[in-house]
């Protein structure tokens, strides 16, 4: 067990928290403000890729120190759960159309060239946000994923939009199918 003890910058005693490991999560989530653990993911063995927000960091430039760095938030990446053994590997075309036919022909003898044990597939942001350019609102329609879930299963996914028909940000379309 974990125990955490936390406070109000101003408060003169404080909470606790205990925090038991729990072997069918991946991590173990608790809210402060709520005083308590709470459920963010679901088991480690049932799911595959999830969108999510993701706060990251990069250089502004050398040396790579925590002054010269700048945060930004991503509001819809797509991370694979790697450590429930799942890898994805991207595909790119060289147009729209030809991601389309290069899609709708790939197969599972395809996709049984990918070396998945490729330590760069082990990664949480293979997918990550190649499938979108945000800024511009773009959707990138000239890629594509396989993804190998831990059961070995292959499935093909394409992002189809980014945005509903409004053109609000946080509605994507995307399709899967299972290789066989």
């Amino acid at each position: 067990d974990y125990v955490i003890d936390y406070a109000d910058l101003n408060a003169t005693t404080h909470q606790s928290i205990t925090v038991r490991k729990n072997p069918a999560y991946n991590f173990v989530f608790v809210s402060l403000n709520q005083g308590k653990v709470v459920n963010v993911q679901p088991e480690k063995a049932k799911w595959d890729i999830a969108f999510s927000p993701l706060i990251n960091y990069t250089a502004t430039r050398r040396p790579a120190t925590l002054e010269n760095s700048v945060t930004y938030y991503f509001a819809d990446v797509v991370t694979t759960n790697i450590l429930g053994n799942v890898r994805a590997q991207i595909i790119k075309s060289d147009s729209a159309e030809k991601r389309d036919q290069d899609y709708a022909a790939y197969d599972k003898a395809k996709a049984n060239e990918i070396n998945f044990n490729d330590p760069s597939l082990n990664q949480q942001l293979v997918i990550g946000a190649s499938w979108r350019n945000t800024f511009n609102k773009v959707l990138y329609d000239n890629v594509f994923y396989v993804i190998k879930d831990a059961e070995g299963n292959l499935f093909k996914l394409k992002f189809v939009s980014l945005m509903n028909e409004q053109g609000v940000r946080g509605y994507p379309v995307f399709e899967y199918a299972l290789l066989k």
